[in-house]
């Protein structure tokens, strides 16, 4: 069931491509724009006030178009697939749903730290001990140089794994919120547990393919800079996003409002 759900989501994004063209194109456009025009505050002098604020401002702004663009596409497309709504260019319904979807993001990663925090520390102490005095805890968005291993990979994938299982069973709230039901934490749990082990299997599926995206990214474009580089990049998020939500949405159309998987 796991890797039925897992393709499921690429075989919902690829079927129905001009939706989730639809849903993105604008929203990625604007944060484009918003990016290079606030983007060149993080150039200015911060030994100065003037350019300490506008390194806030840029910063501030360019974090907030960030979280409202995705959250906006995931409501959008749990939207269209819940509840087969027309997606639009503009005047979608979504746009009222997407500041709820936002707080309850917050909450939900709030919530997932009190059970994370613990057990990454847990796993990194036991990883670094038997992986030995090379590996060092990284990711490729913060490497720098083409040192990015097996043991690095591996990490990340274990580690997705026990997280993605922590999130999927808490993140039903999401696609319910997207359209405007009410669910509890509990609840989502309760749903989520039904799945048993399938449940961290497609976590380890999810972070396998994230990892591996990533790892891919890092080697063709470690190190490089310019459009074309920030707009693959972009577009590997858009991606991963999309996968994401669409199991989430997969998710929650069978384990609470009981529709059958497709074959």
């Amino acid at each position: 069931m796991a890797l039925r759900l897992f393709l499921h989501a690429f075989q919902t994004i690829f079927r129905n491509w001009k939706e989730a063209f639809t849903i993105s194109i604008i929203p990625l456009g604007l944060l484009v724009v918003v990016t290079l025009l606030f983007g060149t505050n993080f150039s200015g002098d911060v030994s100065q006030v003037g350019g300490a604020a506008a390194l806030g401002l840029g910063a501030f702004v360019l974090f907030f178009a960030f979280v409202f663009t995705f959250a906006f596409i995931a409501a959008s497309w749990h939207r269209f697939v819940l509840l087969e709504e027309t997606p639009k260019f503009l005047g979608s319904p979504a746009i009222g749903r997407t500041l709820p979807y936002i707080g309850n993001s917050i909450l939900l990663g709030l919530w997932l730290l009190l059970f994370l925090l613990p057990i990454m520390l847990v796993v990194g102490f036991i990883f670094a001990a038997v992986a030995g005095d090379s590996f060092n805890i990284r990711t490729a968005a913060l490497n720098t140089a083409l040192t990015y291993d097996w043991k690095d990979i591996l990490y990340e994938i274990i580690t997705g794994a026990i997280t993605g299982t922590i999130a999927f069973m808490y993140s039903l709230i999401l696609p319910a919120s997207a359209i405007n039901q009410s669910m509890t934490f509990r609840a989502s749990r309760l749903a989520a547990m039904k799945l048993g082990v399938e449940l961290f299997l497609l976590a380890l599926l999810v972070a396998t393919f994230n990892t591996l995206a990533n790892y891919v990214v890092f080697i063709i474009f470690g190190g490089a800079t310019g459009i074309l580089s920030s707009l693959i990049s972009l577009a590997i998020q858009w991606l991963v996003l999309m996968v994401g939500i669409s199991i989430l949405t997969t998710l929650y159309g069978h384990l609470v409002e009981g529709r059958d998987l497709p074959a």
